[in-house]
């Protein structure tokens, strides 16, 4: 049965404030706290699928609260055909502490290790 807007509305309210208690908590003591966040599906049928700030699901508090937002991009996951076997784009969306960009990386998948590509 699909949820109605107003239950909806007080998920995205509910997420939001445990977010920011968890951010709070974590400046409070100095300590790092990592969250992995789905993406929206509809990234698929756009022409790049690399991932956006907005495509974030539950983005209010994560993005919102968060000092750095990295994405992890993998053209082969689209395009089994691609000549970029083993490759791993990482992307800085957001970042508090410097510049945001991009950088490569192989995957070696026999140890599920990254090495930075030369």
């Amino acid at each position: 049965m699909p949820m109605s807007l107003e239950t909806s509305s007080k998920i995205g309210r509910l997420l939001g404030n445990v977010s920011y208690e968890i951010f709070r908590i974590a400046r409070d003591f100095s300590i790092p706290v990592i969250v992995l966040a789905g993406v929206s599906r509809k990234i698929g049928w756009r022409k790049d699928q690399r991932p956006r700030l907005a495509d974030i699901v539950s983005a209010d508090g994560i993005v919102w609260y968060a000092d750095t937002v990295l994405s992890i991009y993998r053209e082969e996951f689209y395009d089994p055909y691609t000549a970029k076997k083993n490759q791993i784009e990482v992307n800085i969306m957001k970042s508090f502490y410097g510049d945001v960009g991009c950088f490569n990386l192989l995957q070696d998948r026999l140890w599920g290790t990254f090495v930075e590509r030369e």
